[in-house]
């Protein structure tokens, strides 16, 4: 008896592009058929496409900031052992060695032998990859409930983790009969989507209005907010981060903990602006921050790809955040965000929060102010974007 059996991962949302455009090298192992007594061959066909994106660091330049691999895929397949029980146990995690990636089709395909009987699947991405980062069940002899979580104690490699989504709990995970009548098995399916939050800045020299309102100002030719300094070293200093949550994504943190995490610069995740014209990051509907590009930001301008994080379940600001970035060769500046409670950061669930660094210009007709000038005048707004957004402002001397 054959049995199909489909994963695709979908995006609700519509945020991911394209995925890298690389087989991950690995070679498709083949399934022994023997001694299939009580046993069914279960084919895969993961739709991948939706996992997957490019920052781009110059108009014309292209910076990979993840990669995406079948290796980073897990699916816990979990079967009811005991006859009229209802209880599910751990079975097994579905064997990669069997499947492979296409980067033509985008999907990871393959077959994998199961034992018959009535299943629950739990698919993730970005659990396996990150066993130094995250702390995470040892399945064997596990029963199927809510009660188990992904940790974190905090690491500058954080990457992405997408679980289900729609599906609030493992009691309504769909039920699969697998093998067990005449009939084709039912297809499995199953959406994911993003579960973490991401932190990104922008540095931008702005105008300030009599009414409060800030116009944004271009560099002149070869000049930008740095001071053409290269910069060393970025890093994030926040307190008060979540670490634990549920695998559908829901915050099961009980005491939240402070940790600094430096950016990992090598990935080419600053982007000096090119455009005669105002940025358009974080205005309007402009929700595509996985695939930004230099002609987004007005000359001179900085936009630094964040680091991801576990979020809260709501919109509430409980994190605060201290930036530290220094040049090369040169003294670093410390820019406190989160002065006051209004200040600290909301963390959502595929979301991207956007602090927004203003240099005010007082007089144009000086020279040019960096985030490195003494006295400079700074003004933060934090927006959340990706599914809707809002912001708090405040200035900082």
């Amino acid at each position: 008896m054959k049995t199909s059996l489909a994963v695709y991962f979908m995006a609700l949302m519509g945020l991911f592009i394209t995925s890298c455009s690389s087989d991950d090298g690995m070679d498709t192992g083949s399934v022994d058929t023997q001694n299939m007594e009580g046993k069914t061959a279960v084919n895969f066909e993961l739709d991948a496409s939706s996992l997957g994106y490019i920052v781009q660091t110059k108009a014309d330049q292209f910076s990979p900031s993840n990669s995406y691999t079948k290796n980073a895929f897990s699916i816990y397949a979990f079967r009811i052992k005991q006859d009229g029980g209802s209880v599910y146990e751990y079975e097994k995690t579905i064997d990669l060695t069997k499947l492979s990636y296409s980067p033509t089709t985008k999907k990871l395909t393959g077959t994998d032998i199961l034992p018959i009987g009535n299943y629950k699947f739990l698919p993730v991405y970005g659990i396996a990859n990150q066993s130094t980062l995250l702390t995470t069940p040892d399945w064997a002899g596990k029963t199927l409930n809510d009660t188990y979580t992904i940790g974190y104690e905090g690491g500058k490699d954080l990457t992405e983790i997408f679980l289900p989504v729609t599906v609030g709990n493992t009691g309504a995970l769909t039920a699969y009969p697998m093998g067990l009548t005449s009939t084709p098995n039912q297809t499995v399916t199953a959406k994911l989507q993003r579960a973490v939050s991401r932190v990104d800045l922008m540095f931008i020299k702005v105008k300030k209005e009599e009414d409060g309102s800030y116009t944004e100002t271009a560099y002149p030719e070869n000049k930008d907010v740095f001071g053409e300094a290269e910069i060393e070293k970025i890093e994030m200093r926040y307190k008060g981060l979540n670490n634990l949550m549920s695998y559908f994504g829901s915050n099961k943190t009980t005491t939240p903990f402070d940790k600094n995490i430096e950016l990992n610069l090598d990935k080419g995740i600053i982007m000096i602006g090119e455009s005669e014209n105002a940025s358009t990051i974080g205005v309007g509907d402009t929700f595509d921050y996985d695939n930004i590009n230099s002609e987004q930001l007005i000359y001179g301008s900085a936009h630094v790809f964040g680091n991801y994080l576990l979020p809260n379940n709501d919109a509430s600001k409980a994190t605060s955040l201290e930036i530290y970035i220094k040049p090369k060769d040169e003294v670093g500046r410390t820019i406190n965000v989160s002065l006051t409670a209004d200040k600290k950061l909301p963390l959502e669930r595929n979301k991207v929060t956007i602090v927004k660094v203003y240099v005010i210009e007082d007089d144009p007709n000086t020279p040019p102010p960096t985030v490195f000038t003494t006295k400079v005048k700074f003004d933060v707004e934090i927006e959340t974007k990706w599914a809707g957004s809002h912001e708090v402002t405040g200035e900082l001397e």
